[in-house]
């Protein structure tokens, strides 16, 4: 599902990245696990698009990236660390934007909230929100397209234990 090849990503004269070469298979769960400042974001955000490497090679699915970026993005998800809501909007609304964007089916949304147990607060604005919730919310946008691939930027943070499970299903 994922190759990389001798991956590198410089800034300037810091390298966050330096010779990273891997494999995931299909169904496999994998984590970059490390302190901070080792450049497990930094893959991330490689491996989603988001910043071009240096050198080394990086393949998703069969799909070298960042040439074929397009068609990468349309099988992965993205959860990252930070959260970026509409935080006027209910989070039924925020989905249903999102929605939008993919042509998705109405139903999706409420699949969605029904899936990370936001259903009874779906139609409160996001501000609302606690931590939790609104990090919940970032997962359900994320899986409404049901990608082949989901990149979760510390994907537990903020979240009970009880629902850690139910993500994994």
């Amino acid at each position: 599902m994922i190759q990389i090849d001798n991956l590198r990503v410089q800034f300037g004269k810091f390298v966050a990245v330096d010779g990273l070469s891997m494999e995931t298979k299909p169904g496999q769960i994998f984590g970059f696990l490390g302190p901070n400042g080792a450049g497990k974001t930094t893959t991330v955000r490689v491996l989603t698009g988001v910043l071009r490497p240096t050198s080394g090679t990086v393949n998703i699915a069969g799909h070298p990236t960042p040439s074929q970026l397009a068609k990468v993005k349309e099988l992965c998800g993205y959860v990252p660390d930070t959260e970026d809501h509409f935080e006027e909007l209910s989070g039924r609304q925020n989905l249903k934007f999102f929605a939008s964007l993919y042509r998705l089916p109405k139903k999706r949304v409420d699949e969605s909230l029904s899936r990370l147990e936001l259903s009874e607060v779906a139609n409160l604005a996001v501000y609302r929100y606690s931590k939790g919730m609104r990090k919940k919310l970032l997962i359900a946008r994320e899986i409404m397209h049901r990608p082949k691939l989901l990149f979760c930027d510390e994907p537990t943070a903020n979240l009970d234990a009880h629902l850690t499970g139910v993500v994994r299903q």
